[in-house]
């Protein structure tokens, strides 16, 4: 028995193993196109390979192409959008049925005298919201005061133009009389001189203060 065993299985190697040729003639002129030096276990490895990536394949098309919905028990993605949408609108509505209840009821409740009608003093309601202005304490504390002066000696000596509304400015000549000497920083003039008769007034353009007379 162990002898016919062994027998056996070398014959079934033998026929998996055993060189077969496959070729294709020309049928006018028995020329020899192609050759294929095959075997019974090539072309099951072959076949086997060949069905296991088609059938991957026909998976893969399944799973992430619209031919599912084809398929017998798959629901479409429009289907799934149209069932999502119409659960927001169910929802809208029923929370709109309640509200829609709940007014109702009131209005049956009123109309039956279950509720009394409470007289509400508006004065009372903003009475909490008041403020007793002799309760604020209004007075600067030393921060705001020691800013305040800081401010006001730094605007004092400002030489420099300030921000204001030039549309009601008015210029004028500050004082009648001619020129003596001009603006000449390279002699540390930095000073226009006029000469003008005795005691003429002298106008300013703008509200300021004098830092220098002489």
């Amino acid at each position: 028995m162990a002898k016919k065993k062994v027998k056996k299985r070398k014959e079934i190697k033998r026929k998996l193993l055993h060189k077969y040729r496959l070729v294709i003639l020309n049928e006018s002129t028995f020329e020899e196109k192609i050759s294929f030096k095959l075997s019974r276990l090539n072309v099951f490895v072959t076949g086997s390979l060949f069905m296991i990536g088609l059938i991957g394949l026909t998976t893969l098309l399944i799973a992430f192409t619209p031919l599912r919905e084809y398929i017998p028990g798959y629901s479409s993605t429009r289907l799934k959008k149209e069932a999502t949408e119409l659960t927001y609108k169910t929802d809208s509505l029923i929370r709109t049925l309640n509200y829609t209840n709940k007014y109702l009821d009131n209005i049956r409740m009123v109309l039956k005298g279950d509720i009394e009608n409470t007289v509400v003093n508006r004065d009372s309601l903003f009475q909490q919201y008041k403020l007793d202005p002799a309760s604020v304490d209004l007075s600067p504390i030393k921060e705001d005061s020691l800013l305040r002066a800081e401010v006001a000696l730094e605007d004092k000596y400002n030489l420099f133009e300030r921000t204001i509304d030039k549309k009601n400015l008015v210029l004028f000549t500050p004082v009648t009389g001619s020129i003596s000497m001009g603006f000449n920083p390279n002699e540390k003039h930095y000073a226009v001189d006029v000469t003008a008769v005795t005691d003429s007034p002298v106008k300013a353009v703008a509200n300021g203060t004098v830092i220098f007379s002489e």
